[in-house]
């Protein structure tokens, strides 16, 4: 009975409490008629770590992740995004491929407070003697760098490194028409860097970065 209160034409109660959504895939969300504000929180995703040897190609940067607040009619009314992180370069100066940039829980978006591990960055591959097994550098979780692919031998200038963490951003948005919705564009992991040739102790390519993140939260 007492779900919305009314004084003058102002609502001055409402009765209910908003709570967060979080996307990593593609979607859109449509905004409740009570809210006045909604946060979002975005995070790019993260770039492929580097393959293992000095020729080896860099791993690919993570695309960016956008949000589109759009009208009912689909036109766009504004946007917000935050970038890919960086492809994985260069060698670490041994044969174990280097650790991707771990995003860093600001907002702890996309995940529990107490659950670190998923946006940890990849783990490099080690080094395997010839003939290898080719192993490839670990994926990133989300929105964090691949871990870099270890160097088929020693004197292909060490493993290489691991990507970079995809790029945060916050906004608080004021809602100015409770028909728009949310368009969510969730960028994908940049790839691992391929081995510069497949003879026995090249050992593969670098990890997979993590995808992006998005998360919402509305304010009465």
């Amino acid at each position: 009975e007492m779900a919305n209160v009314w004084l003058n034409g102002t609502k001055i109660w409402t009765e209910y409490t908003p709570t967060a959504n979080t996307y990593t895939s593609n979607t859109t969300e449509q905004l409740d008629d009570r809210l006045s504000q909604i946060t979002i929180e975005i995070a790019g995703a993260g770039g492929g770590g580097c393959g293992g040897d000095s020729n080896a190609p860099s791993g690919a940067a993570g695309a960016t992740t956008y949000v589109y607040v759009k009208q009912s009619n689909g036109t766009v009314r504004t946007t917000f995004s935050a970038a890919g992180g960086a492809g994985g370069s260069g060698q670490t100066g041994s044969t174990t491929g280097g650790t991707g940039t771990g995003f860093g829980n600001q907002g702890d978006i996309g995940n529990a407070a107490s659950d670190d591990t998923s946006h940890s960055g990849g783990a490099g591959s080690t080094h395997v003697a010839e003939p290898a097994s080719r192993p490839s550098g670990s994926p990133g979780g989300t929105a964090s760098g691949g871990g870099g692919n270890g160097a088929g031998n020693t004197n292909q200038g060490g493993g290489g490194n691991g990507g970079g963490a995809g790029s945060y951003y916050s906004t608080t948005y004021t809602i100015v028409d409770v028909t728009d919705y949310l368009d969510i564009v969730t960028g994908a992991g940049g790839a691992g860097g391929d081995p510069y040739s497949n003879t026995p102790g090249d050992n593969g390519t670098g990890g997979a970065g993590g995808g992006g993140v998005v998360r919402t939260l509305g304010i009465v």
